[in-house]
């Protein structure tokens, strides 16, 4: 099993900054966005939905460390390519 965090800090006028996590069991991934969008917009309803999905990815997690997968996290930091 693989995590995969990837970070952008914002730019000059605040854009741009997200957090993305990906999750890698077999052949499947799961994962989720999380971006500075706009205060009104961060709710369970609207941006932050990705939220709804952790309990999921954590019992896949789990699952795959009962089988004995190795577990790896790559992070990437300040990755320009994604803004």
């Amino acid at each position: 099993m693989k995590v995969k965090t990837t970070y952008t800090e914002p730019n000059d006028y605040g854009e741009g900054e997200q957090f993305i996590l990906t999750m890698f069991v077999g052949e499947l991934s799961y994962g989720f966005n999380a971006g500075g969008g706009e205060p009104e917009d961060n709710t369970i309803t609207r941006d932050l939905n990705f939220v709804l999905r952790i309990p999921d990815m954590l019992k896949e997690a789990y699952e795959a460390g009962k089988r004995g997968e190795e577990f790896e996290i790559e992070q990437i930091e300040n990755d320009q390519r994604i803004k």
